[in-house]
C-alpha cells in the first residue's frame, strides 16, 4: 500500500467521523440513483 493511498484512506476515515450525516444522505441518495439507473444494490 502506498503512503499516498493511505493517507486517503485516512482523510476518508476522518470525513466520516466528522459528518456522519453527510455522509448518510450522500448514500442515500446513491442508493437512489442506481435504484433509478436499475442497478443492483451494493451492501456497505
Amino acid at each position: 500500500m502506498r503512503v499516498a493511498s493511505i493517507y486517503r484512506a485516512l482523510a476518508e476515515h476522518e470525513k466520516k467521523q466528522a459528518h456522519p450525516e453527510a455522509v448518510e444522505a450522500a448514500q442515500a441518495d446513491f442508493a437512489a440513483l442506481r435504484q433509478r439507473a436499475g442497478m443492483a444494490p451494493t451492501s456497505s
